[in-house]
């Protein structure tokens, strides 16, 4: 469902106003994440990491309704909830499509209705091979080939305020797993409170994987 931000009364309006005209503008913010649950659960169940990742940080963006913000139908407002649209990579052409997987609760159900998506997908060479997209997506991406220290999307549509999140590969710190994650906002819909909020709940939903 689309809930309708009724802008004249919104306790954003001001901000909305000077960040979507005079001050136009998106941050990006980059933390390192200890994902040791993330691996230990992998191996558990047999799981995708990637599978994993995009259930939390999904699970994680559907608590904060200032991350669900978009227009639809010319309106402005936040879905109810939204599911991850995600890249896979085709190894033949060493080109990525963009496909989505609706997202459930169990993480077993959605990991493993996403592990048949991209088996269904993954020789594809067209950026977006399914047919049925749905409008409420988050879009998420990773970099499994590269330990990076930050990360930065610029998005030319400065009326695209969904967020953006990409992750890095994962590396072995001592007894740790740990990644980075990277988060793009429009600042014209979120904050940097909204950002650390963001950051404090994925960790929270990747320490509870498996309980």
């Amino acid at each position: 469902m689309f809930n309708k931000i009724e802008k004249e009364t919104w306790v954003r309006k001001e901000h909305f106003n000077y960040f979507s005209t005079q001050a136009r503008n998106s941050f990006n913010l980059t933390k390192k994440i200890e994902a040791t649950k993330v691996l230990e659960v992998k191996n558990q169940y047999d799981l995708s990491f990637y599978g994993i990742m995009l259930y939390v940080l999904t699970k994680t963006a559907n608590d904060i309704p200032e991350l669900r913000m978009g227009y639809h139908k010319g309106v402005l407002g936040y879905w109810d909830d939204v599911h991850p649209s995600y890249t896979i990579f085709n190894e033949r052409t060493k080109t990525f499509s963009n496909i989505w997987t609706p997202y459930q609760e169990d993480l077993l159900a959605f990991v493993k209705s996403m592990q048949e998506d991209k088996s269904r997908y993954k020789n594809q060479t067209s950026l977006f091979p399914q047919k049925n997209y749905v409008e409420n997506t988050l879009t998420i991406s990773c970099l499994p080939w590269l330990d990076y220290d930050s990360f930065s999307i610029e998005v030319e549509d400065q009326s695209f305020y969904s967020p953006i999140i990409t992750f890095s590969k994962y590396v072995i710190e001592g007894e740790q797993v740990v990644l980075k994650v990277s988060l793009r906002c429009h600042h014209a819909v979120a904050d940097g409170y909204h950002a650390s909020l963001f950051f404090e709940t994925l960790e929270k939903y990747i320490t509870t994987l498996g309980k």
